[in-house]
């Protein structure tokens, strides 16, 4: 087994996470218990549990010269991932996210973007030395969209693999679907980028619909992820649903972004897409069981000791 070579390109954030017993209604104070900081945002959070799985990570993106970046430097390279292209701004501060999680573990977030906001078309494009054949790129949606495109065409000029995470969900210019080569969107922003609106009670049909939808605008590789639902893969090697596994929740936040990067990773490892698919499925659960987002993510062998139990 060859080790993955990972570039992720996106976000990174500070994270406020208040616990709150149910979420609040529109004009509603819910009363919160103890305030947590933690290290996140989606592009970190990718890079952090691709470097933890034991890939060569890199990390392009942009910080504040402040505690929260300083934090943020700090948590990736413990992790094992290179910080040689993360930008440490001057005037903006770190990107930072208020986040609140109920006892359900599900969980609504507000994000300002700071430095995040820095990492244009420009500043990627003078990262262009990272993009090395073999790597496996990772994008989100927490960066400027320009700089997120300047990453898919330079990923596709040199003969980097791409996976598009369309999260939080924008608007979408549609060059990014003939660019990525995978897609991974979960049920709202699939439907959202398909226009196959949501048919909570016709799932099976529905998923088809939106992957078929998406192929489409020119997305030659389609995974929808469904929560405890499991997933819906579409793509040369066929289309198959993947389950997932049977855990109880204790924060979300983070699930999508320890699938994302695991899935990196299977795939620079060589693994084929079911293996690779059970693999991220397996992280994501194991992030779910535990509160905070970077704190939450599994390492190599707490991951293999759950796939190997299930």
């Amino acid at each position: 087994m060859s080790q993955a070579r990972i570039l992720v390109c996106g976000s990174l954030n500070y994270d406020f996470v208040m616990p709150c017993p149910h979420l609040p209604a529109k004009g509603e104070t819910v009363m919160g218990r103890e305030l947590a900081r933690n290290t996140g945002g989606k592009g970190a959070n990718q890079a952090l549990q691709a470097g933890k799985l034991g890939a060569d990570t890199r990390m392009i993106g942009c910080v504040g010269d402040d505690f929260m970046g300083r934090a943020q430097i700090e948590s990736l390279t413990a992790g094992g991932v290179s910080t040689q292209y993360v930008l440490r701004h001057g005037q903006l501060g770190t990107g930072s996210a208020l986040i609140l999680v109920d006892d359900a573990g599900d969980n609504c977030i507000t994000v300002s973007a700071g430095a995040n906001a820095a990492c244009d078309a420009a500043y990627v494009r003078g990262c262009e030395e990272a993009f090395a054949p073999g790597a496996i790129l990772l994008v989100q949606c927490e960066i400027p969209v320009e700089g997120m495109l300047c990453a898919l065409r330079l990923a596709k000029a040199h003969g980097v693999m791409s996976v598009l995470d369309p999260a939080p969900t924008i608007p979408l210019p549609e060059e990014v679907w003939r660019l990525a080569d995978w897609v991974k969107p979960n049920e709202t922003e699939a439907a959202y980028h398909s226009g196959v609106a949501l048919r909570p009670g016709d799932m099976l049909n529905w998923v088809k619909e939106a992957a078929a939808a998406l192929r489409a605008k020119g997305a030659s590789r389609v995974l929808i992820t469904l929560g405890a639902d499991g997933s819906y893969y579409c793509g040369a090697e066929g289309e198959f649903f993947t389950p997932a596994f049977s855990i109880d929740p204790v924060d979300t936040t983070a699930a999508g972004d320890s699938y994302a990067g695991a899935l990196a990773v299977a795939l620079g490892e060589g693994m084929d897409v079911r293996g690779a698919l059970r693999f991220a499925a397996g992280a994501g659960a194991l992030t779910a069981q535990k509160a905070g987002a970077q704190p939450s993510l599994p390492d190599r062998a707490a991951l293999e000791h759950f796939l190997q139990r299930r």
